[in-house]
């Protein structure tokens, strides 16, 4: 009886260390997702240039699907630079827009990471928004969000403020000190969900070390596609032109129920 309950416990010792679709995944969140073919890769440029306070906006449509943003990967030497993700509300990848460089959007690359499951395709759109200066149909689609402070702004500009985004519905002075716009000037359109202020050492020094302290979790944001559109942005503040590459590394919770 005792060399039986031995024999059975090496089985499932041995079982725990397969490396196929049965094993136990035991590692991290990621790698549940990456065993049940629902982690994906997306590239959404290599190298973009970026003048002083000019944006990369990657905008994420709305979908039957929970989707998880498990982390970001950027490449820069830029020495200054924010990122923010936002929650807005939702709008369509509309068939009327055109597809460009500098038109409406690019459409972003998206690669599957478990090669042994192929079957499952990310079930949202996620579109590189271009700002419509290719002389084509576009008329571009970024949202080019301000922070809000004194100053005048135009019918449909979008700003932020104390965490909420909206848009201008007519020409207004905004303030800075004000708690909230006149509700007959402005439309509330979404919330900041997360924003980082980055500044780095200057020229030739260590760019990775200067980060700081950091949260180190396994999820970043967890969206809710089924309801909202998603906005994901960088800003160059940097006074030189920089290049900046970006990839980011999404997961569906909806995939692992059905692998």
């Amino acid at each position: 009886m005792a060399n039986k309950i031995l024999t059975d416990l090496r089985k499932r010792i041995v079982s725990f260390a397969q490396d196929d679709d049965t094993a136990l995944s035991v590692s991290d969140l990621n790698e549940y997702y990456l065993d049940s073919g629902a982690l994906f890769n997306i590239i959404v440029c290599n190298a973009i240039e970026l003048t002083q306070d000019d944006t990369i906006e990657v905008e994420f449509f709305a979908d039957d699907a929970t989707v998880r943003v498990f982390n970001y990967f950027i490449s820069t030497l830029s020495d200054e630079y924010s990122l923010f993700f936002y929650e807005l509300n939702e709008r369509d990848l509309a068939a009327g827009w055109t597809e460009g460089e500098d038109e409406d959007y690019l459409e972003a690359v998206v690669t599957k990471l478990n090669r042994v499951k192929l079957e499952n395709d990310l079930p949202i759109d996620i579109a590189f928004l271009q700002d419509g200066t290719g002389g084509g149909d576009g008329d571009g689609q970024k949202y080019d969000i301000e922070c809000w402070e004194a100053g005048t702004y135009s019918a449909d500009e979008y700003v932020r403020h104390k965490g909420i985004v909206y848009q201008v519905k007519n020409d207004v002075e905004g303030g800075s000190t004000d708690d909230e716009p006149p509700s007959n000037d402005w439309d509330e359109v979404g919330n900041v969900i997360t924003g980082e202020h980055l500044r780095m050492e200057g020229a030739g020094g260590p760019q990775a070390a200067d980060m700081g302290a950091t949260v180190d979790r396994s999820t970043i944001i967890r969206f809710n596609t089924k309801q909202k559109n998603y906005l994901l942005e960088i800003k160059n503040i940097d006074t030189t032109t920089r290049e900046f590459g970006l990839n980011v590394l999404l997961g569906v919770s909806e995939f692992l129920m059905h692998n």
